[in-house]
């Protein structure tokens, strides 16, 4: 079972924020195309619970070592920036894995 990340997907008691994630991604695929005739690059990060103080004050239903870890934000955008120049990610979309318990 998956956390869906946000602006993704939609969630109940939450439509104000996601639906800022949702405005976001719409901007974020209209730069991303606009810009990839001058060879702008742009990726938008779509992670679910990332472990930071926001998501404690969210009150997730899972643990901090449940949820994806900055370290690994950082990591995938690592990843992005190591891409040869022919490479173009419109989007990532990193969920944590809840577990069943």
């Amino acid at each position: 079972m998956f956390l869906p990340a946000q602006g993704t997907y939609g969630f109940p008691t939450s439509g104000t924020y996601v639906s800022s994630k949702f405005a976001f991604n719409g901007m974020n695929e209209s730069i991303y195309r606009e810009l990839a005739e001058y060879n702008i690059k742009t990726t938008a990060l779509c992670p679910s619970y990332v472990n930071t103080g926001m998501a404690e004050e969210v009150g997730p239903t899972i643990g901090p070592d449940e949820m994806i870890q900055p370290i690994d934000i950082m990591k995938t955008i690592n990843w992005l920036l190591s891409l040869s120049p022919s490479v173009y990610v419109k989007d990532v979309v990193i969920e944590c894995q809840k577990k069943i318990k």
